[in-house]
């Protein structure tokens, strides 16, 4: 019994130990058990076994394999170089985004607006008023002032499917006074400096549309040519404005001889004003007490500008519009300075349904 018992210590056997709930998951693999009997107790001692590289490696932590594998942490300067290098290209990336140019960003906006444009839900009736300012109508190519008469003939279709009806500031100013109503989707369509084909170009094709449309007259200059924006190009005279009176335009004022009211006086404002009004008056034209400031120029500080609407007031001018890219309401906050969407020859198919609803295509 002795000797056997002497035996079994000199030659200890493998048992394997049980599993460790807590170890039972881990990816290292557990060294077996070894017990062996010392005296009256049996001892467990746990080896240390090594399991192969890979293995080593993934239980280990980062700092430990950086010491077995020879590594070092990467120094200051490394880190700043690699930090400089991401900078680049993240500025890279910037500067191409940078470089899209306005076209492909309103392309963007088109493509999303398109959608709701072509809804028939937009809600654009309401107070809304847009006043869109042409110069030119005719056959020749589109440029600031020139809309090519294909490119207005397709803005007035637009119009008409959308449900749009040309008003008149007589309409506009009755309306106001509790005379009379407004369409639901009521527009004005302006024309400046009363060139000689309005009546062959853009009053046709309004007309065949069921528009009409309001003629600013540089009072002065009718019968004659212009002596802005180039010179040279034949105006509207006295017959043509009566004949277009009777087939229903309407006739406002545009300084007598074509000033920029940003350079006048209140005293010469006055004298212009008054000089306008009385040729019309003479000549028996139906005009309206409206205003189109030439070159879209007005005053722009106080208290000049104050002076100057107080001016319009005594001599009864009940509406002044200028050039401001906005969509105008039926009831402006100031009926002095009405916002018109200057409408161009490069407005085509969706850039002028974008400015119709926003009153310009910039960002």
């Amino acid at each position: 019994m002795n000797r056997s018992r002497m035996k079994m210590e000199r030659n200890p056997r493998i048992v394997q130990s049980p599993t460790d709930p807590r170890t039972e998951s881990s990816s290292c693999p557990r060294s077996p058990a070894i017990s062996t009997a010392s005296g009256s107790r049996w001892k467990t001692v746990t080896p240390i076994m090594m399991p192969d590289t890979k293995l080593r490696a993934n239980c280990m932590p980062r700092c430990v394999k950086r010491s077995i594998s020879g590594s070092s942490p990467p120094s200051t300067d490394a880190m700043k170089r690699r930090n400089r290098d991401r900078r680049k290209k993240f500025d890279m990336i910037l500067v191409r985004i940078g470089s899209i140019s306005a076209d492909v960003l309103l392309l963007w906006i088109i493509l999303i607006l398109t959608p709701l444009i072509a809804c028939s839900a937009i809600p654009w009736g309401g107070n809304r008023l847009p006043i869109l300012m042409y110069h030119k109508v005719r056959p020749a190519p589109a440029d600031d002032l020139n809309v090519p008469l294909d490119v207005f003939e397709h803005q007035m279709d637009a119009l008409a499917r959308r449900g749009y009806e040309s008003i008149s500031f007589a309409g506009l100013r009755a309306w106001h006074r509790g005379e009379g109503s407004l369409p639901r989707r009521p527009v004005l369509l302006t024309f400046d400096d009363a060139y000689a084909d309005y009546e062959t170009h853009a009053a046709e094709a309004m007309r065949a549309r069921g528009f009409d449309g309001t003629v600013f007259l540089p009072v002065g200059c009718i019968g004659g040519e212009n002596t802005w924006d180039g010179g040279g190009e034949p105006l509207m005279n006295w017959e043509d404005v009566r004949n277009a009176t009777k087939n229903g335009t309407e006739f406002a004022l545009h300084s007598f001889n074509h000033d920029n009211y940003h350079d006048l006086s209140l005293e010469e404002m006055r004298v212009d004003l008054a000089r306008c009004m009385a040729e019309l008056d003479a000549r028996g034209i139906d005009y309206q007490r409206t205003l189109a400031y030439p070159y879209g120029g007005f005053p722009r500080t106080e208290p000049m500008r104050s002076e100057m609407k107080k001016l319009f007031r005594e001599l009864g001018i009940d509406f002044a519009v200028r050039i401001g890219s906005r969509i105008e309401r039926t009831r402006p906050r100031d009926l002095h300075e009405m916002r018109r969407v200057n409408v161009q020859g490069n407005d085509r198919g969706i850039r002028f349904l974008v400015k119709l609803l926003r009153g310009r295509t910039r960002l």
